[in-house]
């Protein structure tokens, strides 16, 4: 009977433990997010990409930069990052991609 008791304390335990989400806050910088049209296109590229928690997604277009809150165990701050760059837009010094950038409206390149 005793270790029937540890036995199942310890179980407990284990599924206390694991973790089935791990929110990290990551700021990315966006040099040419210049507009609030700019603005609206980062925000609607990140609320797509899962993982993001995209309805707490923080834009500050003065200092051109963004505060995305991400689940560290579903995707790390480069997916983000490339997944921005691929979209056409720098992302903390990653290149954006050349073709995508230049399907953007001219006033966001």
């Amino acid at each position: 009977m005793k270790w029937s008791y540890i036995f199942l304390l310890l179980a407990l335990l284990t599924m206390v433990s694991c973790r089935k989400q791990d929110v990290r806050m990551a700021r990315i910088t966006v040099p040419q997010m210049n507009s609030q049209d700019c603005a609206d296109r980062v925000s609607m590229i990140l609320q797509r990409i899962p993982g993001v928690l995209g309805d707490q997604v923080a834009i500050d277009r003065e200092r051109r930069d963004v505060a995305v809150p991400y689940d560290s165990l579903k995707l790390s701050l480069k997916n983000i990052e490339y997944t921005l760059a691929k979209a056409g837009f720098e992302a903390n010094n990653i290149p954006a991609d050349e073709k995508a950038r230049a399907a953007l409206p001219e006033s966001w390149r």
